[in-house]
């Protein structure tokens, strides 16, 4: 009698691995080894599975596949026919993802450190940025100037559970969590010394928990010279 390790993992009677009604033996012996197998109907289920199960309770739920498991731009498109979109770390995965043909709407762009060109391809492609520091919202805001658009941006804040920073992060008290400290966050801009444009639009409000971020919400930035 065969077992199922999941709905489209299964072994048969013999002990013999199929997927998705295909031997494991057989596909190595079609494609040789090492062979790495991913089962598109398993990916699909699990993604309607975890929407259906948030959406119950959460109706404006929307599920970002964390791009960094599995760059490959084929199973990124399985991923948009699901409607998921993406947490991005990075250029490269930002840009993989658009080019599978992801809903800019759907992607976000995390990371502690950010550089110029991933900002400029988020603000053009209107991905929403998480913002870690003052100086990023700073830099954002150049970039959409430039470019003459909005920038869509979240302020991602991290708790101040001092006691509980080495305990969550993994690391020895001292070192950076990403996200602006709490206190004070509601403006993203308060700061000692003025902007040199006016004060944005208030942003979205993220939590950072050691390297786990969960956006409240969204929304845009048009940061415009100061006249």
């Amino acid at each position: 009698m065969g077992r199922h390790f999941t709905e489209f993992i299964t072994a048969d009677e013999h002990g013999h691995l199929g997927i998705e009604q295909r031997e494991a033996s057989a596909l190595a012996n079609e494609f040789g080894t090492p062979l790495y197998v991913i089962s598109e109907g398993q990916i699909r289920h699990n993604v309607r599975a975890i929407t259906r199960a948030f959406r119950g309770r959460y109706p404006r739920t929307e599920i970002l596949f964390s791009n960094k498991a599995n760059n490959n731009p084929a199973i990124r498109r399985v991923f948009n026919q699901e409607g998921a979109g993406g947490d991005c770390f990075g250029y490269g995965e930002l840009y993989l993802s658009l080019l599978a043909g992801t809903d800019p709407d759907k992607l976000m762009l995390n990371g502690s450190n950010k550089a110029e060109p991933e900002l400029a391809m988020a603000v053009e492609a209107g991905v929403t940025i998480n913002l870690d520091v003052f100086e990023e919202l700073q830099a954002v805001a150049a970039i959409a100037r430039r470019l003459g658009t909005r920038a869509r941006v979240n302020v991602r804040t991290r708790l101040g559970l001092h006691e509980m920073d080495a305990a969550a992060t993994g690391h020895r008290a001292g070192v950076r969590r990403p996200g602006r400290r709490h206190h004070g966050a509601g403006d993203p801009t308060r700061r000692d010394r003025p902007l040199p444009y006016p004060t944005p639009p208030a942003a979205g409000r993220g939590r950072a928990f050691g390297t786990e971020a969960a956006a409240d919400r969204r929304s845009r930035l048009r940061p415009k010279a100061q006249r």
